[in-house]
């Protein structure tokens, strides 16, 4: 009997040290697949986004005086570099590209959340906070912000390149109420996302789909950024 009860003993002792190195290792592997991805999320940084939009330089367009033509691997547009807005913006989304979002799953902030200005032209961070001092809405629906166009950030974002060169002043937005943003916008990039076979609200939605394109544009002679900051 007692040499039982010391093989029980004995088994359960064994149970134990496997389930302790067992989670010691997975452990170990978390921590490393942590190390790893915040190494490779530390060479994207202010540094590599420059070299980033260097690759993709913008050329004069004939399709108005102030307009330049910018060409990446994710979109095309033509942006009135005068009047501080795109003219035209087209791009192309499939379902492979839904799929690859979902499965890197970039995250919104740092680096991959800001927005960034192509070599040569004005940021507008000071305007748009110039103008929401005017309204005087701070956090409100009626508070001015960067607005996408045709590259909507999750429809671009997925891989990391595409992520950074969707929030492209002047070519990829202009300024929107926030309503607007979170509303009519979301809308849309959320209806081509289902088109394209997109998991929302934890639901798998079949493809309908093999690719959406997105035409968008701002075209209007009494739409511009070129204000008076003095009013």
């Amino acid at each position: 009997m007692k040499t039982r009860n010391y093989i029980y003993i004995l088994l359960v002792w064994l149970l134990l040290c496997l389930n302790a190195a067992y989670c010691n290792a997975q452990k170990t592997t978390n921590v490393e697949a942590g190390t790893k991805a915040r190494l490779q999320d530390s060479v994207y940084n202010s540094a590599y986004v420059k070299k980033l939009y260097a690759q993709y330089p913008t050329v004069k367009s004939v399709f108005c005086s102030g307009c330049r033509l910018w060409v990446n691997p994710y979109l095309t547009s033509i942006a009135d570099t005068v009047k501080g807005y795109p003219v035209c913006e087209h791009a192309t989304f499939t379902a492979a590209d839904v799929s690859a979002q979902e499965a890197a799953n970039i995250p919104r902030s740092g680096v991959y959340a800001n927005w960034n200005i192509t070599p040569g032209e004005p940021n507008y961070d000071e305007l748009y906070s110039y103008i929401n001092r005017l309204i005087n809405k701070p956090m409100s629906l009626f508070e001015i912000v960067y607005g996408h166009c045709a590259a909507a950030w999750i429809l671009m974002a997925h891989d990391k390149n595409g992520a950074i060169l969707s929030n492209t002043e002047i070519y990829c937005e202009f300024g929107e109420y926030q309503r607007q943003n979170i509303g009519t916008m979301i809308s849309s990039e959320d209806t081509t996302r289902l088109l394209l076979g997109a998991t929302l609200n934890k639901v798998k939605h079949p493809v309908l789909a093999d690719s959406v394109e997105i035409w968008a544009g701002c075209v209007s002679s009494d739409t511009s950024k070129v204000y008076s900051f003095k009013g």
